[in-house]
């Protein structure tokens, strides 16, 4: 009964104000502990905003990093792709039938001796060709036309042929004049022929010459 009544009168009793400093204070320290978990919470926002930037950053890297590579890789195949079509065959075209190597409608050239030898064949034996112009017979016929050939690899650079360029004799091939060549190749490999008419660049093209193999001597 005595705690009861004790309770009571505790209740009914006014609760003890706070002067000014103590209020201040409170107040001061209340903000005090609200700006530091304020600050807490900014840096982490910060510091996960700084991961997600470098995560964001290194993806892309590495994106990039293997798209460049994926390209040069299929710009590898290409480019032995076409080393290897071009090692593989020399700029022919036809004639009535007839195959022709050079550049159609300009400059043809073709072997009239040893079928069973390559078309450009490379070692002791050499070939008789029969050579076909386009363009203004005056700036052609009667000019002296000559042929360079430089090895692709090796760069060296040797004359084949020089001759005089005459009238088109063969009424099977419509070309503006003609003219002859006896020429073989040293080495074997992929070749460039540049032909010059009067010393002025008339046309150039590729070709590929094969190494003849010689039968042994029979005793």
């Amino acid at each position: 009964m005595k705690s009861n009544k004790l309770d009571r009168k505790l209740a009914s009793m006014p609760l003890p104000e706070l002067n000014n400093q103590k209020r201040n204070e409170m107040y001061h320290l209340l903000e005090k502990e609200n700006s530091k978990e304020i600050s807490s919470r900014r840096k982490g926002d910060v510091k996960r905003s700084v991961i997600g930037v470098f995560a964001a950053a290194a993806a892309l890297g590495l994106f990039l990093l293997l798209s460049v590579t994926a390209i040069k890789d299929t710009q590898i195949q290409q480019k032995q792709g076409e080393i290897t079509q071009q090692t593989d065959l020399n700029e022919s075209f036809k004639i009535n039938g007839e195959t022709f190597y050079g550049i159609k409608n300009k400059f043809a050239i073709r072997k009239m001796n040893g079928s069973n030898d390559p078309e450009f064949p490379a070692g002791s034996r050499g070939g008789h060709y029969v050579t076909y112009f386009w363009g203004e017979k005056d700036a052609l016929i009667g000019k002296k036309y000559k042929m360079i050939a430089t090895h692709e690899v090796t760069g060296e650079s040797a004359q084949l042929y020089e001759w005089e360029i005459a009238s088109n004799m063969n009424p099977l091939i419509n070309a503006d004049a003609q003219s002859g060549a006896k020429f073989g190749f040293d080495k074997e490999g992929r070749y460039r022929i540049d032909v010059t008419v009067s010393q002025q660049k008339f046309a150039s093209f590729t070709v590929h010459a094969e190494l003849v193999k010689e039968s042994p001597k029979q005793q």
